[in-house]
């Protein structure tokens, strides 16, 4: 299956646009296509060359998390689209668990994650095991402004932003653009997903570091 990486972000973050990047190239499994919607940016930015289709859409304009999510994402034609906030960093195996749980059948599928600003790369793209997957485990959603959980485990860690779906899917739920979710867009989505049957897996490897 193909894999394409849509990343929302905004002028705000953009020190950690290239680090994010070099990161991506560096994975285990490359992505066919990336695409980046930035906004409030209010110069040019000038990407370097990256092993990968590297789409990337800027205005100066302020956009919301759901509208470059929705932006970044309706670039992308591969098979699955998996969301990455622009301030975070992924596992370089974070792309070849993703595909592999696709594979396994899943339709949506969500991680586990540490919070280690001051953490090595070299330390964090260590060896981290075997996948640990989990097919349709996130199943549970009784409140929108919640993220959904497991009905099997209570307490299950993962982050809610960088979910991975299947295209065909995000092309019928597409990421809700009222600012009246501000800063609940995540579990927001997420839930909607879990409301329209369709149940999120879980991979237990931590595979990014959340920096804010």
């Amino acid at each position: 299956m193909t894999l394409g990486i849509a990343i929302p972000t905004y002028d705000g973050h953009m020190y950690n646009l290239e680090n994010l990047l070099y990161q991506i190239s560096n994975s285990t499994v490359i992505p066919q296509q990336v695409s980046v919607s930035i906004s409030s940016l209010d110069y040019e930015f000038e990407p370097k060359k990256y092993p990968f289709e590297l789409i990337c859409s800027t205005t100066s304009e302020f956009k919301n998390v759901s509208q470059n999510c929705n932006i970044s994402a309706s670039k992308l034609s591969t098979d699955i689209i998996s969301f990455f906030g622009g301030d975070d960093v992924p596992h370089i195996k974070r792309n070849e668990y993703l595909v592999q749980s696709f594979e396994s059948g899943c339709d949506a599928v969500v991680h586990n994650y540490i919070i280690n600003p001051n953490k090595k790369l070299t330390e964090f793209n260590s060896d981290i095991e075997q996948l640990d997957f989990y097919l349709d485990y996130v199943d549970t959603s009784h409140n929108e402004n919640y993220h959904p959980h497991s009905s099997k485990e209570i307490n299950i860690c993962y982050a809610g932003g960088p979910i991975s779906v299947k295209n065909e899917i995000y092309q019928k739920y597409k990421y809700n653009e009222d600012n009246s979710i501000f800063k609940r867009e995540d579990a927001f989505y997420n839930s909607n997903l879990i409301k329209n049957g369709i149940k999120i897996s879980y991979i237990r490897n931590p595979l990014m570091i959340y920096i804010h």
